[in-house]
């Protein structure tokens, strides 16, 4: 089972690591290598805590979680 929820500022590091997971599976050649390489993860740290921090009024980020309280899946619109 998937549980969502609005995300929290205490998601980001979460997020982070998704996020850069996800750009160095799917963005290989897109990007270089050295960016993807690189600190890639304290790069989307940065980006989400202060998303997360100071959102935005027409910002809305949710999450999705595993039944081991995995973070799975999240959406920034």
């Amino acid at each position: 089972m998937i549980e969502y929820r609005t995300a929290q500022s205490s998601d980001a590091d979460a997020i982070a690591r998704l996020h850069a997971q996800s750009w160095r599976q799917t963005y290989r050649g897109s990007f270089s290598d050295a960016f993807l390489d690189g600190d890639l993860v304290g790069e989307r740290t940065r980006v989400w805590r202060g998303r997360l921090d100071r959102p935005a009024d027409n910002q809305l980020v949710r999450v999705a979680f595993d039944d081991a309280s995995n973070l799975v899946g999240f959406l920034c619109a």
